[in-house]
């Protein structure tokens, strides 16, 4: 938990963001945060949020293992280098799509050799979107017809109003909000742990 006397403004300007759920703010935080720290330990950390939600993509494709391949592959350069990525990566399960967007950010940063700023982006869209997935399986594993008739629709090119509200309350709803708030703040609880280990290394 945090402790009153610590003070950093980045990580309080997530926690602020977090308990709103205003993502946009959200990232910018992160991004600052994560530009401060050395490229492994960013990169590290980014990697933890991915993995964490792979359970929750593998529940709706079991025996799709591929994205867990390049999680894993990612640290490893002679391994990174073999893969390539497929071109079947739509998934139908609710957040998936996120998720797999979450994994193909995580691998293009590990690529990012000699560009702080543009590594960190891919990072903060790796991350943002490992949360975005999780909101949106939590929505989907509790609302599973509705999913379907959302993910059919969309896949048809159908944009119709009630896709339009459905989608806002996936993300804008109590639940949507809910799942999202405890993700960002756990999140900014990890940057504080990061920030404290850094500033206690150096000092």
């Amino acid at each position: 938990m945090s402790q009153p006397d610590f003070t950093d403004v980045d990580v309080a300007a997530l926690r602020r963001a977090g308990e709103v759920v205003d993502s946009k703010a959200c990232q910018d935080a992160l991004r600052r945060l994560l530009l401060r720290m050395p490229a492994p330990r960013a990169w590290e950390l980014a990697r933890q949020q991915v993995a964490s939600r792979w359970t929750l993509f593998e529940r709706h494709q079991p025996g799709v293992e591929w994205p867990l391949r390049f999680i894993e592959a990612a640290k490893n350069p002679g391994v990174r280098e073999q893969l390539e990525w497929p071109d079947d990566d739509d998934f139908a399960g609710p957040g998936a799509n996120n998720f797999i967007r979450a994994v193909e950010y995580l691998w293009g940063a590990s690529r990012i050799l000699n560009d702080d700023e543009k590594r960190v982006t891919a990072l903060v869209d790796a991350i943002a979107n490992a949360i975005m997935s999780e909101r949106l399986e939590d929505w989907g594993a509790r609302h599973p017809s509705q999913w379907r008739r959302w993910y059919q629709d969309m896949m048809e090119g159908g944009w119709r109003v009630e896709n339009q509200r459905m989608q806002r309350e996936m993300v804008l709803g109590p639940e949507g909000m809910k799942v999202g708030r405890a993700a960002w703040l756990a999140l900014a609880d990890d940057m504080e742990r990061a920030v404290r280990h850094r500033e206690g290394t150096a000092s």
